[in-house]
């Protein structure tokens, strides 16, 4: 008689969603150590005189700036924490991801605007203009891919605000100057910040800033 084996135990499935969030989580991993280790070996000449001289363009305006993660999603987590302020922290705002897919779908749905401006896809071997947008907005969505300014406008009229970007050496940047109100998203794009890439910060009153810098340090302890 066949003696039986053992039965295997099956190995748990794997979705294809948790495929995707696990490569985004490793990718997300790999770029912070490649920050990490480029901080560990940059002079710090530039950056820290690039962000003294914003910190002095924004002392009159009784701004400052609110540090956001660089990992990517800079641009995204920057309007994410600007959307928080003016809904005094009361969830109104999207996370990240759901940024990154308001600005993709603003962008699918209005192609003519963004067309004309796109950037090289990264697979050069698609040629069609069609698939190419279609491959920068899949990324736009799926990946950490730095956002920029074709990103930042598509989010001024998807969310209906106005966009303030302030940077060394150029006069602020308004995108959606049509949308009226006082509560504008203040950006800040810096060009030193790291190597790797521009980042975005996001701009606030002096005393936001203490009071989120105060409560993060208070929730550390």
């Amino acid at each position: 008689m066949k003696k039986l084996g053992k039965k295997r135990k099956a190995a748990p499935h794997v979705s294809k969603a948790q495929k995707r969030r696990q490569a985004r989580e490793q990718e997300d991993a790999e770029r912070e150590q490649r920050i990490a280790d480029e901080l560990a070996q940059m002079g710090d000449s530039e950056r820290l005189v690039e962000e003294r001289s914003l910190a002095q363009l924004l002392q009159p305006l009784g701004l400052a700036v609110q540090d956001i993660p660089a990992d990517g999603h800079c641009l995204y987590r920057a309007v994410n924490d600007q959307l928080r302020g003016h809904s005094n922290g009361a969830g109104a705002a999207d996370e990240y991801w759901a940024i990154r897919a308001k600005a993709a779908a603003y962008m699918r749905a209005h192609p003519d605007q963004f067309l004309p401006f796109m950037p090289e896809a990264a697979d050069e071997g698609v040629q069609d203009p069609q698939a190419r947008f279609e491959e920068y907005c899949s990324e736009v969505e799926k990946s950490s891919a730095w956002g920029g300014q074709l990103e930042l406008e598509a989010l001024s009229r998807a969310y209906q605000r106005r966009i303030t970007v302030y940077s060394v050496g150029m006069p602020p940047v308004d995108m959606g100057p049509e949308f009226k109100g006082p509560e504008k998203l203040q950006l800040c794009y810096l060009r030193h910040a790291y190597g790797l890439g521009e980042h975005y910060n996001s701009i606030k009153p002096v005393a936001a800033v203490e009071c989120q810098n105060g409560a993060a340090d208070g929730n550390d302890s």
